[in-house]
């Protein structure tokens, strides 16, 4: 399958992503053959970099 497909969520933790958090997410994401971007506050990272994350 091509082409690109988007969504928005929100992070309902007051503390957003924390350390342990940020590396189930970052496991996750690995699982998938995407490119996963996390952008918060204008800054977008890669959802593979723990470091971006946090």
């Amino acid at each position: 399958m091509t082409g690109t497909v988007a969504t928005t969520v929100g992070i309902c933790n007051q503390r957003g992503l924390h350390a342990r958090a940020s590396a189930k997410f970052v496991k996750l994401a690995s699982t998938f053959d995407s490119e996963i971007r996390v952008t918060r506050d204008g800054v977008t990272v890669n959802a593979l970099s723990i470091m971006g994350l946090l």
